[in-house]
């Protein structure tokens, strides 16, 4: 398939049916990108730079950090992690991705067309409230998915997490004139409720 074959698929997508119709379509000019997390093939870097770390001439430098180790992994390595030579031979080039920053997580939240922030959002409008994440909010949200070492991914688990207790009763909040919800980092980092405000205290608001 990588090397360049004539496939015959779906067009439609979805899984194959013996009576489907089906396409055939040429993989010689396709740019295959394969990726993956690799957890664990830290513990192969490491040891192959303790094997280089062995002589009177050795270079005693310490290889723990992760741009460190991963600057020394090659085709091998990923022999060693588990993928077949004929596979790891037919993707020439390797690349490595440092892992994302706070800032860049932050941005993931509310970005992308179709961001995480964006689609609550959107969730509640329907009910009629307004949800709120303030950057203090999405800064708490991005340090705990880099704790738990998540990042991009778990960024929606921990949102849904903290939401679960109000988007199913959003019309019954609604009707009783909630009309806003403000994420606060408490709420992601201790689990306290969001800052609700009512209809009658906008008012009292607008009116002081």
């Amino acid at each position: 398939l990588i090397e360049g074959t004539i496939v015959r698929v779906p067009p439609q997508g979805g899984r194959k049916h013996p009576n489907a119709e089906m396409i055939d379509a040429d993989t010689s000019n396709i740019l295959f990108i394969c990726s993956g997390a690799f957890v664990g093939i830290e513990d192969i870097l490491k040891n192959k730079s303790d094997n280089t770390n062995i002589g009177f001439n050795s270079n005693l430098k310490d290889l723990n950090t992760t741009k460190e180790l991963y600057d020394k992994l090659d085709q091998s390595d990923l022999t060693k992690f588990g993928l077949i030579p004929e596979f790891v031979g037919r993707l020439s080039t390797v690349g490595i991705l440092s892992e994302l920053t706070q800032e860049e997580l932050v941005r993931i939240i509310s970005e992308p067309k179709n961001a995480i922030e964006k689609q609550f959002k959107w969730l509640l409008k329907e009910d009629g409230i307004e949800l709120k994440i303030p950057i203090d909010a999405k800064k708490a949200i991005a340090k705990k998915a880099g704790v738990l070492g998540t990042y991009a991914r778990g960024l929606r688990q921990i949102i849904e997490k903290v939401m679960l207790p109000w988007q199913y009763n959003a019309k019954q909040l609604a009707s009783e004139g909630v009309t806003e919800l403000v994420i606060r980092p408490d709420t992601i980092d201790n689990g306290l409720d969001p800052v609700i405000i009512r209809e009658d205290s906008t008012k009292q608001r607008r009116q002081g």
